[in-house]
């Protein structure tokens, strides 16, 4: 990831913001290099991998609250929803349409 890439938003908070790493760098004193660094170092993955995976925990909320998979898709931050479902069933071991059916099922 280089600089003019986008990322997640550091927090959490808002897992589909987007922004540059050199933007997060200098808000916080630090370099690009060493913010890359640090998350790979203290969570052990990638900040993309990282930003992933807030998107994924996000997706989960609104697909157990109804929200079809198209829209889910958009306002977890991808903008093809077949790299969703691909992301989701890879990290799942389900597609997302799948998931939202096990849980009415079980709800």
């Amino acid at each position: 990831m280089t600089g003019s890439e986008p990322s997640a938003n550091c927090s959490g908070k808002h897992p589909c913001e987007r922004y540059r790493v050199a933007d997060l760098g200098q808000r916080v004193g630090a370099s690009e290099r060493t913010i890359l660094r640090l998350c790979r170092r203290e969570l052990g993955m990638t900040l993309q991998q990282w930003r992933t995976q807030l998107r994924l925990v996000h997706a989960l909320e609104l697909l157990a609250d109804g929200t079809p998979v198209i829209v889910t898709a958009h306002r977890c931050g991808w903008a093809n929803p077949s790299d969703f479902i691909a992301t989701f069933a890879a990290a799942m071991g389900s597609t997302p349409g799948t998931y939202q059916s096990e849980l009415r099922k079980s709800g």
